[in-house]
């Protein structure tokens, strides 16, 4: 027998043990069944809703202004700054170029004529140039001649409009057709601006 050798004490206490050891058997075997144990997958859940579109590709979009009537003058030097519109601001680099163009007409198809900067023109006493320079902020437009500028005429000097375009270098670099840019109409179109993209300004000249 098993047990014939043992004492009364002596098997209980190996019963105890049996027993104790069964129990941890058999936790251990549930805690496995538990873990291994996936079972069938349910129905399908509905179909969340849809996510929020995503943002369009880098696109090389040029921008054009135009600005209140300036005048030259003793006053301001004969040199007129203006500026960007803030909201732009972020947006313009220093690699970006900015082509001007000053309002010279209207054509006998009733196009405006915008003749690019700088733009040479000769009058009774001497030459004359508009002319401009550009940063990341605005444009500085000016009137230089080579004879005293006491001598211009109204006509040459008062209430010139002018346009900018401000190109990304981007698009200057990767585009592969060229485009004549003292054309101001060319520029447009090839930059997919039009009449209406154009950003009327009405801050004040500096």
């Amino acid at each position: 027998m098993l047990f014939g050798y043992l004492s009364l004490h002596q098997i209980e206490e190996a019963m105890k043990n049996l027993f104790h050891n069964f129990q941890i058997l058999l936790l251990a075997t549930f805690l496995i069944t538990s873990c291994t144990f996936n079972g069938n997958d349910g129905a399908p859940g509905p179909r969340g809703p849809q996510g929020p579109p995503g943002q369009d590709g880098e696109e090389f979009v040029a921008i054009a202004y135009e600005f209140p009537p300036v005048s030259f003058n003793e006053n301001n030097d004969y040199g007129v700054t203006l500026l960007y519109d803030e909201v732009d601001l972020p947006f313009i680099f220093e690699s970006d170029k900015a082509l001007a163009f000053l309002l010279s007409g209207v054509d006998d198809r009733g196009y405006d004529i915008w003749s690019p900067l700088p733009q040479t023109r000769f009058n009774e006493v001497g030459t004359y140039v508009y002319n401009y320079d550009f940063t990341l902020v605005d444009v500085f437009v000016y009137l230089d001649a080579d004879f005293r500028k006491g001598l211009f005429i109204p006509e040459e000097t008062d209430d010139k409009i002018f346009r900018v375009i401000i190109i990304p270098a981007r698009a200057t670099q990767r585009s592969a057709e060229p485009v004549d840019y003292d054309n101001y109409y060319a520029v447009m179109e090839h930059y997919g601006l039009k009449e209406s993209n154009v950003k009327k300004l009405q801050n004040k000249p500096q």
